[in-house]
């Protein structure tokens, strides 16, 4: 059987982990997992290779936490992410790099944040982005 990790809820390839008073990502996601909710926790970073193992995932909600800082490493191995949501968080900057592992991403929700500058997705091979949204920042 497919353990779920302890403070969430796991439905076929979805696991929540909204509003658990989580300050770290939980290690032992299971790796069909397809769409991971992580908002409303107290995250203040992403950490490399926090999602090494989670190939098959296609949506990661960070939302509504205290983000920071993020690892140039931090979506390594996360191939098939076509939705990525940093949306009311902390993130003054975000690198380009960031984004090089997730070459197939479609929406990308950097709303509510504090950033005070556009990361340079040209250095970054991203074809599919259709949506981007920057709004409420210190743009």
């Amino acid at each position: 059987a497919v353990t779920c990790p302890e403070k969430c809820d796991c439905y076929l390839t979805t696991v929540n982990c909204k509003g658990r008073n989580l300050t770290s990502i939980p290690k032992d996601i299971p790796i069909s997992t397809k769409i991971l909710y992580l908002g409303f926790n107290l995250l203040t970073s992403i950490e490399d290779k926090s999602f090494e193992k989670l190939t098959n995932l296609t949506e990661l909600y960070l939302n509504n936490n205290h983000i920071c800082k993020v690892a140039n490493g931090a979506f390594y191995g996360l191939s098939s992410l076509k939705i990525l949501s940093f949306t009311t968080n902390k993130l003054t900057s975000l690198s380009a790099k960031v984004l090089e592992d997730v070459s197939l991403l479609k929406e990308l929700f950097l709303t509510n944040n504090d950033l005070v500058e556009i990361p340079n997705f040209a250095s970054v091979t991203m074809k599919g982005l259709v949506q981007l949204n920057l709004n409420n920042n210190k743009l």
